[in-house]
């Protein structure tokens, strides 16, 4: 047997580590997976809130501005239709709850092109529309994120949550000649149960 060898210890063991540091780097970056939601087929629908408010298109010049109002008679031609752009889902979602992408369509219009998106503006989501100037076959989370919603059906009314902000949801006030609106509670102090009655 060598005299030499010895057994190896716990001082050992400390003499190491203290010895022979290790460094270590911290990254300062974090990656979000990008998700694809493939386009499938669109659905025409006439919409109103519980208190039987329609959607209506209101311009200010070059802007617009989608209100819930109560219509009767010959006004009634005025509330648009909300054509929805359903998506297959890159991962498992329950059955009730669908990835939509919705536009408005006016009987008199020659181009439908204004979008449902859901930004930030003044620290808070908040509803805008945009012009898109093709149908979009597919939306990536990050740079389109914003013109996806959740259609969540419950009974005969949907809701719809703001995709690029979780929490928000698609809203009328209880008043009429409202904005249509993002908030973040459902059926408190505003409507997010909305009709969908396909054409």
């Amino acid at each position: 047997m060598n005299r030499l060898a010895r057994s190896f210890t716990d001082i050992d063991f400390m003499r190491m580590l203290v010895e022979d540091p290790v460094s270590f780097s911290n990254n300062s970056f974090t990656h979000a997976e990008t998700f694809i939601y493939k386009y499938t087929r669109s659905k025409l629908y006439a919409v109103q809130d519980e208190e039987h408010k329609s959607f209506v298109l209101r311009r200010h010049g070059s802007q617009a501005q989608l209100m819930a109002v109560h219509l009767q008679g010959p006004n009634i031609s005025k509330a648009v239709k909300l054509n929805l752009d359903l998506y297959r889902s890159p991962h498992t979602s329950p059955k009730r709850i669908s990835p939509v992408a919705m536009n408005i369509v006016e009987s008199n219009a020659v181009e439908n092109n204004l979008y449902l998106c859901c930004v930030k503006a003044g620290g808070s989501p908040a509803l805008q529309l945009e012009k898109v100037k093709e149908p979009m076959k597919e939306i990536r989370t990050g740079d389109q994120e914003r013109f996806l919603f959740f259609k969540t059906s419950s009974g005969s009314t949907s809701s719809f949550e703001s995709a690029a902000h979780p929490g928000w949801f698609l809203s009328t006030s209880k008043l009429n000649d409202k904005p249509v609106r993002m908030v973040n509670q459902t059926g408190e102090r505003d409507i997010t149960d909305l009709y969908l009655v396909e054409i």
